[in-house]
């Protein structure tokens, strides 16, 4: 396990009865306990579709306490998120499908049409406390791999940096970024939604 996702479940962990993430968009605390429920049935849903280490993730959601939640289900089982702006158009998101081979896709419900049509897919539809839906599309053209454990090494995010550009950040890159600073938790969700949007 990277030291990034040792940590971040450490954190769950250690603050299961505390409220350590505020959703602002729904007005709503979360407990350690509740987050980790909902990366545990994350993963065991990106486990059950045959995403795993190395497949990339495309998130098109809006910046809600889903998102790191999202993230760390991802990179615990050696995966990529690429999460982009909720203010992608569907030309534009069927563009970047097109052009990158995307294990997996989550998008809002207003795009969930669009990533099926004319796509060879699995859909998963699920309820957590983060959300009361999120889909889940499995592109079963690109090949998928099994879940490992990830490595400081690995690649844990890609984002896009302008037009065409984009940057990778590997696990360890990530963690050296918040460390040292007081609060890991809030460094690092704070960290993901600064980053990502």
């Amino acid at each position: 396990m990277s030291k990034l996702t040792l940590n971040l479940t450490t954190q769950l962990k250690a603050n299961a009865n505390e409220k350590i993430l505020r959703d602002g968009p729904r007005n709503r605390w979360y407990t350690g306990a509740k987050l980790a429920a909902d990366v545990d049935q994350l993963d065991d849903q990106l486990r059950g579709l045959n995403v795993g280490h190395g497949d990339v993730v495309y998130v098109c959601l809006p910046n809600s306490g889903l998102m790191p939640i999202l993230a760390q289900a991802i990179w615990r089982i050696g995966a990529v998120m690429n999460p982009v702006s909720a203010n992608t158009s569907v030309t534009e998101m069927l563009a970047d499908l097109e052009a990158h081979d995307y294990a997996a896709v989550i998008v809002g419900e207003e795009f969930v049409a669009a990533v099926l049509e004319n796509r060879q897919t699995q859909r998963a539809d699920l309820t957590l406390n983060t959300t009361e839906r999120l889909t889940v599309i499995r592109d079963t053209a690109v090949s998928g791999h099994v879940a490992a454990t990830p490595t400081e090494e690995d690649l844990a995010l890609i984002l896009q940096t302008g037009e065409s550009q984009r940057i990778s950040l590997t696990h360890d890159s990530i963690r050296r970024r918040v460390q040292g600073r007081q609060s890991p938790t809030a460094v690092y969700w704070g960290y993901l939604f600064e980053e990502c949007r």
